[in-house]
């Protein structure tokens, strides 16, 4: 079963990798997630940021 993020999970999943100490696998973990969750939330957040630097 899949569910939405909230913007503060968001954030933090965010926050997490910024750091570089985790692996997709542990943040999935922190937060009770599943891997792919994690890592599409990291690759839209870094097309995002990739968009507002253009």
């Amino acid at each position: 079963m899949k569910r939405i993020l909230s913007e503060k999970e968001k954030q933090k999943v965010i926050q997490l990798f910024n750091t570089g100490k985790y692996t997709l696998k542990e943040i999935a973990e922190q937060l009770s997630l599943s891997e792919s969750g994690v890592s599409y939330v990291i690759s839209a957040g870094l097309k995002k940021s990739n968009q507002n630097l253009k």
